[in-house]
């Protein structure tokens, strides 16, 4: 009886050491992005809801759905479409009309707003 009481300790104690809670320095590096975002939006009518091409840089070109907004917004709610940080050629057309052209520079989670 006490060798199979001993037997037991020992095996309880095996457990507890080889199950214990593993240790040592872990780390997890996060951030935000190196992303800007584009929204585009129109205080009229006649672009409101409309489909327009932003061309970037003269080659990406996507599709984007102008979102109405208040003259007096502050902020402005639109969908954000993400694009490269840095100098861009931001071409948007309408019809095969372009309707805004500029060269814009964009920082880290920037949000650029072009008001049609």
């Amino acid at each position: 009886m006490k060798k199979f009481l001993l037997m037991a300790v020992c095996a309880i104690s095996c457990m507890l050491c080889f199950s214990s809670c593993r240790t040592g320095t872990f780390s997890n590096e996060g951030g935000k992005e190196d992303m800007a975002f584009l929204q585009v939006v129109s205080s009229s009518n006649v672009y409101a809801n409309q489909i327009v091409t932003v061309a970037l840089d003269g080659g990406t070109t996507f599709e984007v759905k102008v979102t109405k907004s208040k003259q007096n917004e502050e902020k402005r709610k639109g969908k954000l479409y993400g694009i490269r940080t840095g100098r861009r050629h931001v071409r948007v057309s309408f019809r095969g009309n372009v309707v805004y052209e500029k060269d814009i520079f964009t920082t880290s989670q920037q949000i650029k707003t072009i008001v049609l």
